[in-house]
């Protein structure tokens, strides 16, 4: 259990050197005494009245909140951490225990159910004899059709679990999506789960022969505004421009700029998303060789 709201509130406010009268705007927020007693534990803010609060003292919620945890995740975002790490290192087993130990301790809530699927997709994506139970496909489209305003963790469940879904599903999402980018685009780590999910629905409509739709795809990742520092963009949208290119016949050029890609994140050091991207490159480049085995 954290300190009490109020209570870290007065501490992070001093550590600003922060008056009592400066945070409160000279009283147009709230008075001294509300603030007072609020750092006391006495009486509760508003919410409006709290987030106002917290933009004088150079803070946003996810921030407080962070602080509140005592400078911890939360535990979806440590569970959720530690399945991507073991998933990253290729740990099997590890993720079945992961998931095993989750599934016994029962289910605590919904969002912690969806986790649990998100990591058994990873499970299936380095284990090909593991396979995500229909029910549980079933699970993730409802959640995601069901809620009409999406969040960080439904852009961060949709971009990690597309694979399981139909093509017509991840068609009217994805699109639907970009119908309410101006809802993300202005928070960064949003933006650039949109740009991934955009990734990810151009790949998986390649695969699964959906050209056109694919095209339509790579056409929205070029509309989205890149700054010259959005480099994270401009190498989604390399590697997005060298699988379609590779698709459409231009193979050398698309291994090229999917390579590419690849590359600068290693030069980062983006291991981890080096290495998905190598997994695409790699389900890309062998379902053409089968395809072109079969003819």
């Amino acid at each position: 259990m954290g300190k009490p709201y109020g209570e870290l509130f007065r501490e992070l406010r001093e550590d600003r050197g922060l008056t009592l009268n400066k945070v409160t705007g000279d009283g147009d927020i709230c008075s001294l005494q509300q603030l007072a007693r609020f750092e006391k534990g006495e009486s509760d803010l508003t919410i409006s009245k709290f987030f106002s609060l917290l933009e004088n003292i150079g803070l946003t919620l996810e921030e407080f909140e962070y602080a509140s945890r005592g400078y911890r995740l939360d535990s979806s975002a440590q569970l959720l951490g530690e399945g991507l790490q073991l998933y990253n290192t290729n740990n099997n087993s590890g993720l079945q225990t992961l998931i095993a130990e989750q599934e016994e301790k029962g289910l605590k809530s919904k969002k912690q159910g969806l986790i649990i699927i998100m990591l058994k997709n990873m499970l299936s994506i380095i284990d090909s004899e593991v396979k995500v139970a229909d029910e549980d496909k079933l699970k993730i489209a409802e959640h995601l059709f069901d809620i009409s305003e999406w969040g960080h963790f439904e852009l961060l469940l949709y971009n990690n679990t597309m694979r399981l879904l139909s093509t017509a599903d991840i068609d009217s999402l994805s699109s639907d999506i970009m119908k309410r980018s101006f809802y993300y685009k202005e928070i960064p780590r949003n933006k650039e789960l949109v740009m991934g999910i955009l990734l990810n629905s151009l790949i998986s409509m390649l695969n699964r022969g959906e050209i056109t739709k694919a095209r339509r795809f790579e056409v929205l990742m070029r509309q989205q505004k890149m700054e010259e520092d959005d480099l994270g963009d401009r190498i989604v949208h390399l590697f997005a421009t060298g699988a379609l290119n590779f698709h459409q016949g231009k193979t050398v050029d698309g291994k090229e700029k999917m390579q590419q890609a690849i590359d600068i994140l290693k030069i980062l050091g983006s291991y981890h998303m080096a290495k998905s991207y190598q997994d695409d490159y790699d389900e890309i480049t062998v379902n053409e060789q089968k395809k072109c085995d079969r003819d």
